[in-house]
């Protein structure tokens, strides 16, 4: 109520969560609960993360990243707990080249315990992974088609449906992953020209 702008990003249950930017200080993520018409404000993370974009919510957690002006980082916030746990993927690149876009990780989504993102190398290609949050075991998903340095974007999760984008000469083509039959399924827009990004499932 008492922001300048607010951006919702997404609903889970009866619970929307997005951005805000209020009339002092910097960007926060919020929650809003469509039961009790109440908004939660999340506090301002600590460094390294600036900005944070909320991508998700499951139970009491949100996910997202946030920028650390050179490198991307994924994060969790506990609800409960007012925690924010930052979370870099092993192989995200650490440093910014002119040439490249940011380097690190984005977590785009999250289902049960399980987590989705991507994380962009050192030469700026990105390539889709899912986590287990509790036991941190990671799974890669590159579409084979995809060509380098365009690679691969998972941008949501649902139970054993992974939806993303990657790119192949010059023309980006949308996708479904099943988890149980690890297999890709092409989601294209018959009317689209080049480009199709899927952001969202449920």
């Amino acid at each position: 109520p008492e922001a300048r702008e607010t951006e919702p990003a997404g609903i889970v249950g009866n619970k929307v969560f997005g951005t805000c930017l209020p009339k002092e200080g910097s960007l926060r993520a919020f929650i809003y609960d469509l039961t009790s018409a109440s908004f939660t404000t999340i506090e301002e993370p600590p460094a390294p993360l600036i900005f944070p974009i909320p991508t998700g919510l499951s139970g009491d957690t949100l996910v997202g990243f946030s920028n650390s002006a050179t490198v991307m980082h994924g994060f969790f916030y506990d609800i409960p707990t007012h925690k924010f746990t930052i979370f870099d993927h092993p192989n995200a690149g650490k440093d910014q080249s002119p040439q490249h876009d940011t380097p690190g990780t984005l977590i785009t989504g999250i289902s049960a315990n399980t987590f989705c993102g991507y994380y962009r190398d050192d030469a700026g290609t990105p390539h889709g992974f899912l986590c287990d949050r509790q036991s941190r075991q990671l799974t890669p998903i590159d579409h084979p088609r995809a060509s380098s340095p365009a690679g691969t974007c998972i941008t949501a999760l649902s139970g054993q449906t992974v939806i993303g984008y990657y790119t192949q000469s010059s023309a980006t083509h949308g996708f479904l992953y099943d988890l149980s039959s690890k297999q890709f399924t092409s989601l294209d827009e018959p009317a689209a020209s080049h480009n199709m990004q899927p952001a969202a499932i449920s």
